[in-house]
């Protein structure tokens, strides 16, 4: 099981470092540079750094994932690693707004999580296809510190399509997890679809 997780994990880690490389060579060949994004004149009214966060946030709404595990995967990952830009990366834009706002506050530098206990994995305890464009996935979430486990926590992910790429489109979790997702609520995004 332990060896399951790593790969998945090192898979996660790969999808997101190639969806990086696409963004960059975007960037690079202009692609990502038309009506949305006009450069010009930017360094005049913001530093380089906001300039380069605002197109990578841009490339990254315009990349996903091709398989609904797959968002769910990037998004665990994101928790395991505490990068807030990973679990971004694979939610709805509806989402990333509400996101946003939230990381404003609760993790302004996008570094979710604590130093420990940490997330040290997770399992997919289900997997329910709701529709064509639609799955619900509930999952255990497992943190560790330097004593050994520190207890689970539960999530349950709607995920469906939007811009021909799967993404989370709402999540309800144990309120012991938000301090690692960057959520302020328990539910984000929430409907039907993820009803106690």
């Amino acid at each position: 099981m332990r060896v399951i997780k790593i790969f998945n994990a090192k898979r996660a880690a790969v999808i997101a470092f190639c969806a990086v490389l696409s963004v960059l060579a975007c960037l690079r060949s202009g692609i990502l540079v038309g009506s949305e994004t006009d450069v010009s004149g930017t360094f005049s009214q913001a530093s380089e750094y906001e300039v380069r966060s605002r197109l990578l946030i841009e490339a990254v709404n315009k990349v996903g994932v091709c398989e609904p595990e797959r968002a769910v995967n990037v998004w665990a990952n994101g928790l395991m690693q505490r990068n807030a830009a990973m679990q971004y990366s694979v939610m709805t834009r509806a989402l990333k707004a509400q996101y946003v706002k939230d990381l404003e506050i609760s993790a302004p530098n996008w570094v979710t999580g604590v130093s420990s206990p940490w997330i040290n994995g997770y399992e997919v305890l289900k997997a329910q296809k709701q529709n064509d464009n639609s799955y619900l996935f509930e999952l255990r979430i497992s943190t560790a510190s330097s004593a050994g486990p520190a207890g689970d926590y539960n999530a349950k992910l709607a995920v469906t399509r939007e811009d021909g790429f799967w993404r989370i489109a709402r999540l309800s979790t144990d309120e012991g997890l938000l301090p690692y997702t960057g959520f302020r609520d328990t539910k984000a995004g929430t409907s039907a679809l993820l009803a106690d």
